[in-house]
């Protein structure tokens, strides 16, 4: 009975194990495959990231309030994405670089985008 029970993910609040069955399956998924090139090619084009964001979507809730794109991202329309009541998901890859690289984050290097983003407007 006690597996059952929603797991905590901190100060009370609980994780449906429904969910965390799909959250596994695709890391399982992940990692089962990204020693094979096609797997990497997929992940590479955007093909496999976006199937994976349709299951997510199609089986957790609180993925269907992210609109996918129908288009690549484009950063001059980076204020646009930012402003926008809804989040966005790109089907595409992303490389983040920051100067010291064990201290960059996906928030720090997106943080420091809108930062530079906004100042460069600003000129």
């Amino acid at each position: 009975m006690e597996d059952m029970l929603p797991f905590s993910i901190g100060s009370g609040e609980r994780i449906d194990p429904a969910k965390l069955i799909i959250l596994t399956d695709i890391e399982t998924e992940l990692d089962r495959n990204l020693d094979r090139e096609e797997y990497w090619e997929e992940l590479l084009h955007g093909e496999k990231i976006g199937e994976l964001m349709r299951r997510l979507r199609e089986n957790i809730s609180d993925f269907r309030s992210i609109t996918p794109s129908p288009m690549p991202f484009e950063y001059a329309r980076l204020k646009d994405y930012i402003g926008s009541e809804r989040l966005t998901f790109f089907q595409q890859g992303f490389f983040f670089v920051a100067p010291v690289a064990d201290q960059l984050s996906t928030t720090v290097a997106l943080r420091e985008l809108i930062r530079q983003t906004t100042e460069q407007n600003e000129l």
